[in-house]
C-alpha cells in the first residue's frame, strides 16, 4: 500500500459503458480514482486491466485487455491493448492502438479512459465477439512511476462487471456469453 496521499495510491476503479446510436458502437469506460494527481506526475503510468469471455470467471482462460494512461510525454497519452500470461508466470502486455478517449482530471484525482468494442473485438479468440450482456472478470489495475524512488500500487477485484449498454430501456441484459 502506498500510505500518503499520492498519484499512484489507487482508491477505487468503476467501469462503465456508453452507447452510440447513430453508429451502434459501444465503448467500455475505466475510471481510476487515486487519493492525489495535484499536480500530474511526469513518469507515471495508470493501468486497468479486464477479460471477456473468461471460462469459469478465470482471467487467464479469456481474452484480456488493458486500458493504459502515460504521462511520459509532453501530453497525456491514452492507449489499449492485449495481455497474456506468460510461460514464467508474469503478464506479458502488447500495446494495440490509441483508446478512444482519455483524461485526466487533476482536482477529482481521477484517471478516465474509453475503448470501443470493435477495437476490442479484433482480438477477440476465446469466445463470441464483446457487447452488451457480456462480462468482464479479472478486474485489476496498478499505477507507478519509474526510475530509482518508484511508488507502485496494485490493486486486484474480486467483482464482475456486464456490460448492458446499448439495451432499450426496461429490458435485463442477455445471459453472460
Amino acid at each position: 500500500p502506498v500510505l500518503t496521499d499520492n498519484p499512484f495510491d489507487i482508491l477505487s476503479v468503476d467501469y462503465g459503458c456508453s452507447f452510440d446510436s447513430l453508429t451502434s458502437n459501444i465503448q467500455v469506460t475505466a475510471t481510476m480514482k487515486v487519493s492525489s494527481l495535484v499536480p500530474v506526475p511526469a513518469g507515471g503510468l495508470w493501468r486497468i486491466s479486464f477479460a471477456a469471455n473468461a471460462a469459469g470467471g478465470v482471467s487467464d482462460n479469456g481474452d484480456q485487455f488493458y486500458l493504459l494512461a502515460g504521462t511520459t510525454g509532453a501530453a497525456p497519452t491514452f492507449t489499449y491493448g492485449t495481455a497474456v500470461r506468460g510461460g514464467d508466470g508474469s503478464m506479458v502486455y502488447t500495446s494495440r492502438g490509441s483508446a478512444d478517449a482519455g483524461r485526466i482530471d487533476s482536482l477529482a484525482g481521477t484517471i478516465t479512459m474509453s475503448v470501443s468494442l470493435t477495437k476490442l473485438d479484433l482480438y477477440v479468440t476465446a469466445g463470441p465477439p464483446i457487447g452488451s450482456g457480456s462480462v468482464l472478470q479479472g478486474l485489476r489495475a496498478r499505477a507507478g512511476s519509474n526510475g530509482v524512488n518508484a511508488v507502485m500500487d496494485i490493486t486486484r477485484g474480486g467483482t464482475s462487471y456486464r456490460l448492458t449498454c446499448g439495451l432499450p430501456t426496461g429490458i435485463d441484459a442477455p445471459p453472460a456469453r
